[in-house]
């Protein structure tokens, strides 16, 4: 939605209000080498005002500049035809030195869909002969946030999406180390906490005039949002880029609440679709499978929960699916579930007693998103993969999800007779039909698996598709979790890109992060995690907290 911020100045223009922006308050910087600091609440004043006699104030020129809710602390400064830009003609490298030598630049930026090539959010001259400036490229039609620098397109650029909000952070080091751990660079340019990529150039930098909202040779205009403008004179740590960037916004901070079931360990979380419900997948053992359900008195709320007492649970499902080795319901263990659209289906996804192929379990719900209506002799047990010893495969399926319709599935997972990953996509005979299963594509062999730069001995712990099907999550065991983008929706048969990682989850007393779901607006993450055992593994034991969180997610 869109809305004013009440009570501003009478330039407000209407902001783009988001769930995980903030709307007010302030936050202290007390980095001894942040040389300004633009907050652009109903001012363009420099807020760190180092030398206490605003000599690096800002000026408005061309117009008059607007303000409007940010996504960091209170308001951000709006830029269109008619607010010009913002200038100062002091904020230069001959009276800051560390402004040809090691700076950051810190900034949160939003791009309305009216900019052309090169409108930039802020540059550091007059001239493309020299300094440099951060822009729009849109070369490719798809908006593209750039770092130039001097007269040499480094090409360092990364998509965005119009009218979203991103925190960017451009780094210059003398030192030639890169945070991303290349051999050596002097730029860096990052986006919401990560590396989009290094470049050295031949021209040093410059800084001979601070500009926001314009370009070096002031013909193109930012149209848009610049907030918590700010300049350090060292570069910063990756560590303090990505606090940067966390900082700043989260108007809901990552948490965490400690589910005590000793003994059990979480596999998947899910919620329904209003938040109200909070469900997850534990084993206690081979063959001893449930859900657990939460009701939630706050929607997407987990410190809210309702807990029911140790296993009395009236909320409760448990599967024990036929004996070891036995049967066409044996199971060993269940990893992944979901439910269909309406929550009237559960699907739950798991190997066989034996480890030798890969099924989807199928129930039908009484009541929609109510684990108690479940009716356990609707089960329709579907075979997806069988262990084939001269075909690559997927016997012992870890995650799972479904495309937007419901008619296909990707399943992430190992084959048993390598223990190689796999991820394979496959057609279903209708929304949610499993009466017919078909692979789709090439075999996804290892040498496939691992543009997902992981190594053989980390699962997939969860697998999830952005809501229109261009981009895929990752979570890996140790709780990074990384981002691959298609061009073709839900397919991965079409161009795969790594986009590399985009939250890194962290838990003092639980290392072994086993599910992730996302909320309906998609900008919050949820996880499930483990404590390890004594002996480093993540298996069961008789003192095992299962970790339930939440943390801010942009894709």
């Amino acid at each position: 939605m869109t809305v004013g911020v009440e009570g501003a100045s009478s330039n407000e223009d209407s902001g783009a209000t988001l769930s995980r922006c903030n709307s007010s308050g302030t936050v202290a910087d007390s980095d001894p080498d942040l040389l300004v600091h633009y907050d652009f609440d109903n001012n363009v004043n420099d807020v760190r005002n180092a030398y206490g006699d605003g000599r690096y104030n800002l000026s408005n020129t061309g117009g008059t500049i607007k303000y409007a809710q940010g996504c960091a602390y209170g308001n951000a400064a709006y830029f269109d035809t008619t607010t010009g830009h913002l200038f100062n003609d002091d904020f230069i490298d001959d009276n800051e030195t560390s402004l040809s030598e090691n700076f950051t630049v810190s900034a949160w930026v939003y791009a309305d869909s009216g900019n052309t090539q090169f409108n930039s959010a802020y540059s550091t001259g007059n001239g493309s002969g020299r300094d440099h400036q951060l822009d729009l490229n849109l070369n490719t039609g798809t908006p593209r946030i750039r770092l130039m620098v001097s007269n040499e397109t480094m090409g360092l650029d990364d998509p965005i999406t119009s009218s979203e909000w991103y925190h960017i952070a451009v780094i210059h080091n003398t030192s030639n180390s890169c945070l991303s751990g290349a051999a050596s660079c002097q730029w860096e340019l990052f986006k919401n906490g990560v590396s989009i990529g290094t470049r050295n150039t031949s021209s040093p930098a410059t800084w001979t005039k601070l500009k926001i909202g314009i370009n070096r040779q002031e013909g193109s205009q930012w149209m848009g949002y610049v907030d918590e403008f700010k300049v350090y004179g060292r570069a910063l740590g990756l560590n303090e880029v990505n606090d940067l960037y966390k900082r700043d916004y989260i108007i809901e901070p990552a948490y965490s609440v400690t589910f005590r079931y000793d003994g059990t360990l979480s596999h998947a979380i899910k919620f329904s679709p209003d938040g109200t419900k909070l469900f997850v997948l534990i084993n206690s053992g081979y063959n001893s499978n449930g859900i657990q359900q939460f009701e939630l008195s706050t929607p997407w709320d987990l410190q809210t929960r309702i807990e029911f007492n140790n296993y009395a649970y009236d909320k409760f499902i448990k599967y024990v699916l036929g004996v070891a080795g036995g049967g066409s319901n044996d199971s060993k263990w269940t990893n992944d579930f979901h439910f269909n659209q309406d929550g009237t289906k559960l699907f739950l996804l798991s190997d066989s007693a034996n480890a030798d192929d890969a099924r989807v379990r199928e129930y039908n719900l009484a009541i929609p998103y109510e684990i108690s209506s479940v009716d356990s002799s609707s089960q329709q047990v579907h075979v997806i993969e069988e262990r084939n010893s001269t075909q690559s495969h997927i016997d012992r399926p870890i995650s799972f999800d479904f495309n937007n319709d419901g008619t296909k599935i990707t399943v992430g997972g190992w084959d048993g007779n390598n223990s190689n990953q796999r991820i394979y996509e496959f057609s279903l005979a209708g929304p949610y039909d499993f009466s017919s299963i078909t692979r789709l594509g090439a075999a996804f062999d290892q040498s496939f698996f691992d543009k997902f730069d992981t190594g053989v001995t980390d699962s997939p712990s969860a697998l999830i598709w952005k809501a229109d099907g261009t981009k895929l999550l990752y979570l890996k065991e140790s709780g990074e979790v990384y981002s691959y983008s298609v061009t073709v929706p839900f397919d991965l048969g079409s161009t795969l890109t790594a986009e590399g990682l985009k939250a890194t989850i962290v838990e003092s007393s639980a290392t072994c992060f086993t599910g992730l779901t996302l909320n309906v607006a998609q900008d919050r993450l949820f996880y499930v995690a483990n404590d390890r055992l004594a002996n480093g593994s993540c298996g069961y034991g008789s003192s095992v907290d299962m970790i339930v969180g939440s943390m801010p997610f942009q894709w």
